[in-house]
């Protein structure tokens, strides 16, 4: 798209996804089983007993019986990288 000022950071991020199979940073959305429990802004997100990363929004989900957010996650590793394998596996 022409005048996208994101355009050139963005076809960068396409090419480190492809050549590393994941990206060192990215947002997810975030479903807490617990009903009880809730998510609140800045909160850490652990991964392996490791903060990966902080919560940037956070709600209840009614219909999904749990707490809702949206939270930005990295790597500090330059061999690890964030993708389906690394969102499916560990101990959140």
């Amino acid at each position: 798209i022409d005048g996208f000022k994101g355009k050139e950071n963005t076809i960068q991020q396409k090419h480190e996804l492809k050549l590393k199979n994941g990206l060192s940073n990215r947002l997810v959305s975030v479903l807490v089983l617990d009903p009880f429990p809730l998510l609140y802004h800045s909160e850490i997100i652990y991964r392996n007993d490791v903060a990966v990363g902080i919560v940037r929004s956070g709600s209840y989900g009614h219909t999904l019986g749990g707490a809702i957010g949206l939270a930005m996650i990295q790597t500090k590793s330059d061999s690890i990288f964030i993708n389906n394998e690394y969102l499916t596996t560990g101990l959140w």
